[in-house]
């Protein structure tokens, strides 16, 4: 059983190497862009675990669906908020929906510390997956004009979803630990 476990870890292992790797070989200005969106969701990963895990121990089952169900605003207005930002440069829009992020984030860690009622924290947390929503367009829309090859294009869009995912994880493993 113990043989299995490191195994597994094992494995896990190989594949966040083989996907900081992929980031690395990219050309200076892809790099960034990888390095920030992975940064980016394991914030994201550790502050929505912590955000279920407390509103949990608070509030149930039902917080924690409802924050669960974050994506549906986002399905639901991101495409709104996107036809907005469209008209702005995309980095001029990424820089506005980044601190959006932050402000969310923000909005919601006062809302937890000051005990303020499940409909808030949901809000807040509804918003932010909006903002989220219209990000990830945005972002995918400079990487050609940052790749100066097509190998490095495609190397970005298939190591960047492979990203995202293991910067989720480390995100949540972070926060429990915390």
């Amino acid at each position: 059983l113990a043989g299995d476990r490191r195994a597994r870890r094992a494995v896990r292992i190989r594949r966040v190497q083989r996907a900081l790797r992929a980031i690395l070989a990219l050309a200076s200005p892809l790099r960034r862009v990888g390095g920030a969106w992975f940064l980016i969701n394991v914030a994201d990963g550790a502050y929505i675990t912590a955000l279920s895990v407390h509103e949990y121990h608070v509030h149930g089952n039902l917080a924690l669906g409802l924050i669960g169900a974050r994506f549906l605003p986002g399905a639901l207005f991101g495409a709104v908020l996107l036809g907005v930002l469209q008209r702005r440069t995309p980095r001029r829009a990424l820089e506005w929906l980044s601190i959006a992020r932050c402000l969310a984030v923000v909005a919601a860690a006062a809302a937890v510390a000051g005990h303020a009622a499940l409909a808030v924290v949901i809000a807040i947390v509804g918003v932010d997956a909006v903002v989220l929503a219209a990000h990830r367009p945005l972002q995918s829309a400079i990487l050609p004009a940052l790749a100066t090859t097509p190998r490095e294009l495609s190397s970005s869009a298939g190591s960047l979803p492979a990203s995202k995912a293991l910067a989720q994880a480390a995100g949540g493993l972070s926060s429990g630990v915390a």
